[in-house]
């Protein structure tokens, strides 16, 4: 009879009922044993010591910020900054010292070099930006070691805010970043290194901006002294939003860079209140799991902004205030702990009988619904409100699921059954093109010449004519056949994967293309060792062959062809081959229509071919799990860009 009263009360009453009983047994013990006039002492005294210490960290961090802007204002008097803004305006030599551009490159990385050495713990990188965002030189700190980046490798930081604002201030004057993780290449590095950025613009004689000089602080070191606590005192640090810069949980730092809105809101919700109205302030609070004497500092960190600034956080448990004082309380602790755990085991039996067990069986079905047996049903009756409804809504579900996987394995039949139907259409036509369709084409072909090498003679001029056009229509015709079956042939008569070496199969390729090169006057250079690929060797070879062809035929009149095939290993596993011409180039925007069956940029009259070599190309990249790109401007040559599977990283 009891267990049928209790079980039609619902688990939140149960629970708060519960709880609520286990909260008012221990207040009623401790709430007579509360404060009395000697803590009010400690806590004054503490207050006092706190204030001082959120004040000096405050004045610490700031001393630092002014000695970073001072030590940047220093690196871009420099005789190397003004050095390469002269040579770049005269042709990369600097009119005043005769260097070249080089030289001066040169002395700012070593300059930069120097700089970073010499201290080794405070900062990532130094680097010097021109007016449009592109890195002219740049040194970075990499464990402890100096690193200075080739200039092939330097980057355009265009994207990033602080350049813009930068570049807007005045000669003398910096603009402050927001603390956030170092990046490589735009992704966050791995371990986390949180990172601050200065930037002061550089100016030219004439008083015209010119660039900027960025220096990447480690703000672990910045921040170094909000990190030390004793007696477990803790010291945070967060910016002007809310979200923690320094914290003594590492895991709640920069929530805003790693997905996560943990801020001083959820640790501190009173204390964030109160930095809404006021620069500093000290008081207690009140805690999840103890009393704190909490304070707040804030840091203006950018002297022309006030919505800018950071804020040092101070908690120091009421425990640590009033030590002697807790010592007299712990006999009434002792009394409510021993309350306390005999209520908790009170719950606990009713939650492994009410909430664990239930949840057991719960979990074990659901296990087996993830395993695939989606026949499992819970039971509806005998359980409480929520976990009937939950149980209901468990069983729907499956069922859904159930139907639904039915329907998808039933569609996918057809649909293969479809897929079927239509590879073998693909194969019959490819068989009809092959045979019927080229079988009078050959006639006409064969008739024509007859005709031509026995009755030319007798043929009047336009009668002529008439023939050179049905043969010149026949040999096309011929050609587009061949390109339709050779296209058809990716998917119809493919052959399995295999390591494949490119520079084996580039050396096949350029053999069968010998004569067109020797006609064209052509050159073709393989920059250093190709990586070797996973695919099919004959579809690959006619995709270089392609390419090559395509790189002969639209050369320039006035100038031999010259190709370039490089090669390079990408991440996951992939590699890149590059094929450069120096030909007659295309307008960009044409790019997708390039790659369509028979879409021609130029007349058959300029340059012959049917224009499906290129939708072949795409046709084997795509069928590798690869893709294929142009850049390309007219008359300034073609680059074709392709990724295939490296062999070994399939």
């Amino acid at each position: 009879m009891f267990n049928s009263s209790l079980s039609k009360i619902g688990l939140r009453t149960r629970t708060v009922a519960m709880l609520g009983i286990l909260v008012l047994l221990a207040l009623s013990v401790m709430g007579a044993t509360n404060y009395f006039y000697g803590s009010r002492l400690a806590i004054r005294k503490t207050l006092g010591v706190a204030k001082e210490k959120m004040t000096n960290d405050a004045l610490l961090i700031g001393a630092r910020v002014v000695e970073e802007k001072g030590e940047l204002i220093i690196l871009r008097e420099t005789p190397p900054v003004q050095g390469i803004i002269r040579a770049r305006d005269h042709g990369g030599i600097d009119p005043e010292t005769g260097d070249k551009i080089e030289y001066w490159y040169l002395r700012m990385e070593q300059i930069f070099a120097a700089f970073l050495a010499g201290k080794p713990n405070e900062y990532h990188q130094l680097c010097y930006l021109d007016e449009q965002g592109n890195e002219l030189a740049r040194v970075e700190l990499i464990e402890g070691s100096v690193k200075i980046i080739p200039r092939d490798k330097l980057r355009n930081l265009a994207a990033h805010s602080y350049v813009a604002e930068a570049l807007k201030l005045k000669e003398g004057e910096a603009y402050y970043a927001d603390v956030a993780l170092h990046r490589v290449d735009g992704e966050i590095a791995i371990p986390y290194l949180p990172s601050w950025q200065i930037a002061t613009p550089v100016y030219d004689g004439k008083k015209k901006v010119r660039g900027l000089l960025v220096v990447s602080i480690d703000a672990r070191w910045l921040f170094s002294n909000i990190h030390a606590g004793a007696d477990d005192t803790k010291r945070y640090l967060i910016d002007q939003d809310g979200y923690f810069l320094a914290h003594s949980d590492r895991y709640k730092e920069f929530g805003f860079d790693l997905g996560s809105k943990y801020s001083i809101r959820n640790e501190h919700p009173r204390l964030a209140e109160e930095m809404l109205t006021t620069d500093s302030g000290i008081s207690q609070h009140r805690g999840l799991k103890f009393n704190l004497i909490s304070g707040f500092q804030k840091i203006f960190f950018d002297p022309g902004n006030k919505q800018r600034f950071w804020t040092v956080v101070c908690d120091i448990p009421e425990a640590i205030a009033l030590g002697d004082v807790y010592k007299m309380q712990k006999t009434m602790l002792m009394v409510g702990l021993a309350i306390t755990i005999c209520s908790i085991g009170v719950i606990l039996w009713l939650a492994l009988r009410e909430i664990i067990f239930p949840l057991t069986s719960l979990i074990e079905a659901a296990r087996k619904m993830e395993a695939g047996d989606l026949s499992v049903r819970l039971p509806e009756d005998n359980v409480a409100d929520e976990f009937r409804l939950l149980h209901h809504t468990l069983n729907a579900f499956a069922e859904k699921q159930q139907n639904a996987i039915e329907h998808f394995e039933k569609e996918l039949a057809l649909r293969t059954s479809k897929l079927e139907a239509s590879n073998l259409e693909l194969q019959q036509f490819a068989s009809i093109a092959s045979h019927d369709l080229q079988e009078p084409l050959r006639k006409i072909t064969a008739f024509g010449d007859r005709l031509a090498a026995h009755a030319r003679e007798a043929l009047d001029e336009k009668s002529k004519d008439y023939l050179e056009r049905m043969q010149s229509a026949a040999g096309r015709m011929k050609q587009l056949i061949e390109d339709l079956l050779n296209y058809s042939r990716v998917t119809t008569q493919a052959m399995p994967f295999e390591a494949v070496s490119l520079d084996d199969l580039i050396g096949e390729t350029l053999v069968m293309l010998e004569l067109r090169i020797a006609e064209t006057g052509g050159q073709v250079e393989i920059a250093g060792k190709l990586p070797a690929v996973h695919g099919d060797r004959s579809q690959l070879r006619q995709l270089i062959q392609n390419l090559l062809s395509n790189a002969l035929k639209y050369h320039r009149h006035d100038l031999p062809p010259r190709i370039i095939i490089s090669g390079q290993e990408l991440a996951e596993g992939l590699a890149e081959i590059t094929v450069t011409d120096n030909g007659i180039g295309f307008d960009e925007k044409y790019l997708d229509r390039i790659f369509l069956p028979f879409q021609r940029l130029h007349t058959r009259e300029e340059y012959e071919g049917t224009g499906i070599g290129l939708a072949i190309s795409q046709k084997i990249v795509h069928r590798h799990g690869g893709t294929i790109t142009g850049r390309s401007q007219p008359g300034a040559g073609s680059s074709f860009i392709i990724t295939l599977p490296m062999a070994g990283k399939v």
